[in-house]
C-alpha cells in the first residue's frame, strides 16, 4: 500500500474542506471510515487534517466515497480555479 505524503497542503485542506462541506464532524467520517473497513482513531484523522499523518491511497479512495467527490479532487487546488 503506498503511502501520500501531504506536505503540499492541498490534501489536509480538502480534506478539511469537503468535510465542512458535507456538515460532518472528524468522529463522523472515522465511523464511515470503520464501516469501509479502514480502522483509524479520531486522534490519527486529525493527524491528517493537520499533515502531520501521511494519507495511502486506499484511505483516499474511501474518503472519496464518504464524501462523494473524485479521488483527484483532493490533489486539485480550488482556491486557485476561479
Amino acid at each position: 500500500m503506498a503511502k501520500i505524503k501531504s506536505d503540499c497542503g492541498i490534501l489536509r485542506k480538502n480534506l478539511r474542506r469537503f468535510r465542512k462541506e458535507k456538515n460532518m464532524r472528524q468522529k463522523d467520517v472515522v465511523a464511515k471510515l470503520e464501516l469501509q473497513g479502514i480502522h483509524l482513531g479520531r486522534t490519527t484523522y486529525t493527524k491528517l487534517e493537520a499533515g502531520t499523518f501521511n494519507f495511502s491511497e486506499s484511505l483516499i479512495f474511501a474518503l472519496a466515497k464518504i464524501f462523494n467527490v473524485d479521488p483527484h479532487d483532493f490533489l486539485r487546488d480550488f482556491d486557485t480555479q476561479k
